[in-house]
């Protein structure tokens, strides 16, 4: 990544996992996952990102687990139309 890059505060990318009233079972073993919410770096030059921290929650919105992938995260080109891209943007924006 480039000197242009930006830091979304955590949280500020969050996707629900709850379809049709149920949520994702096969995310972490033995928990059901309600919504995940990601801590990511921008490339703003570029329009990429990488993910930097990944955290696991519950009904109740309660930490099921965390996972640190600090500058190792995976990241790309966000696709055109989802939340992604949108908060790249809005991020790149300001």
């Amino acid at each position: 990544m480039t000197n242009n890059k930006k830091i979304l505060p955590l949280g500020l990318l969050s996707i629900t996992f709850v379809i049709y009233g149920q949520p994702r079972t096969n995310i972490v073993p033995g928990q059901e996952v309600y919504s995940t919410t990601y801590y990511i770096a921008v490339d703003c030059q570029n329009q990429i990102y990488q993910v930097r921290f990944v955290r696991f929650l519950d009904a109740n919105g309660q930490t099921i687990e965390d996972y640190n992938y600090g500058e190792d995260g995976r990241g790309g080109i966000p696709e055109p139309g989802s939340a992604a891209e949108a908060s790249l943007k809005f991020v790149c924006s300001k």
